[in-house]
This record gives C-alpha cells, structure tokens and sequence, in this order.
C-alpha cells in the first residue's frame, strides 16, 4: 500500500498529458465498500452518482468508502487513489494531509471546472470526517 506522499511523487513522474490516463487506470481497481466505514451518503456537489462513508474508529484508524460509477472515470480515479491510501491508516495521516491534493495532482489543466468542484468537495469531506468528533457534553 502506497502513501499519499509516494502517489503525489509519482503523479509528478507522469507527464501532464498522461495525468488523467494513470488517474483512470487507478480507478479500475477501485475497492467495493467496506461496512467499517459507515453508511454511504449522496456526495451532493458532484455531477455523477457518488457515495461516500468515512469515519475514524475508536482506536484512530480511519474507515473509508466510496462509490462511483464505472462511466464517471475522473472521479472514479480519484477515488481509486485515495480509498486504498487511507483506507484503514491512522486518522491523523488524513487530517495532515495535503489541502490541495487535487491541485496538487495538476488535475485543475486537465478537467472541467464542474469535474474539479466534485474533485475538491469529495476531499473536503473525506479530510473533514477524519477530524475528532467533540463530546459535546465533555466526557470524552
């Protein structure tokens, strides 16, 4: 399993041209939902289909899954990249994770401005579930 630094690296060993062809070829092996992760939602800023789940167990470890349609391959891509990432990784290596990983990826060239909408929320949410949940009455 690659970390996200190692998959940034060899996204910039791929000329730009061929960016969106390695992202597709990662979405191919996009793993079926794990149930560890929660119950999927309705990603509501992206175009296609998409469903996600994340989570951080007890013990730290972050849970994720998502779906998305073989006909959407960009975001089916994306997806393919950071499922096996930081599915089943410590929830502090998502939190500390690259804001702008799609920038990062030199996607924003390569895809519609809508696609990169979709691209940024899917992130956002997924960086967003692996915070703390705060014990709102403090006993945690």
């Amino acid at each position: 399993m690659e970390t996200l630094s190692e998959l940034l690296d060899e996204a910039a060993m791929v000329p730009l041209a061929e960016r969106l062809e390695w992202l597709v070829e990662l979405g191919e092996d996009l793993p079926a939902p794990s149930a560890a992760a929660g119950e999927l939602r309705r990603l509501p800023e992206c175009q296609s289909p998409v469903s996600w789940a994340a989570r951080p167990d007890a013990s730290d470890v972050f849970h994720l899954a998502i779906t998305v349609p073989s006909s959407a391959v960009v975001v089916r891509g994306f997806a393919g990249l950071i499922v096996p990432t930081l599915d089943g990784r410590a929830a502090q290596q998502v939190r500390t994770a690259p804001a702008d990983l799609v920038g990062q990826l030199g996607l924003g060239d390569a895809v519609s401005p809508l696609r990169l909408r979709g691209l940024h929320a899917l992130w956002n949410h997924v960086r967003a579930a692996a915070e703390p949940v705060e014990d709102p009455a403090g006993l945690a």
